[in-house]
């Protein structure tokens, strides 16, 4: 049961880590966004809020997952587990970096509107 725990939990911490940063990136760019004249304001306003809350509510997911996983339940502590983990965490990056580019160039898009000639 430990090792289906610690795969599981591997591939959704992945995940989590990974929609999280997107969160902070989509802040980032909704600073950029902000400066240029092209940007509506309340458009930028609520996207930024809707990334804040993402990267906040997966934040806290992670780090409660994460005390939930190793304090609570004291899973991933012997080397089985720890390898399993990162051997499920590895297979779940590889599934996610191939559309990390088209997401970054869809955050990018949203925030920063092409100026029209």
């Amino acid at each position: 049961m430990p090792l289906i725990v610690c795969s599981a939990w591997g591939i959704a911490s992945t995940y989590l880590f990974f929609y999280c940063w997107l969160g902070v990136l989509g802040l980032v760019a909704c600073l950029i966004g902000g400066t240029r004249q092209a940007a509506n304001g309340r458009v930028l306003v609520a996207v930024g809020f809707t990334y804040a809350c993402q990267t906040f509510a997966l934040a806290l997911l992670l780090i409660l997952g994460f005390r939930q996983i190793c304090g609570v339940h004291g899973f991933g502590y012997t080397p089985g587990q720890v390898l399993l983990y990162w051997a499920a965490s590895t297979l779940a990056l590889c599934r996610l970096l191939p559309g990390a580019r088209q997401k970054i160039d869809r955050i990018w898009e949203k925030t920063n509107p092409q100026e029209e000639e």
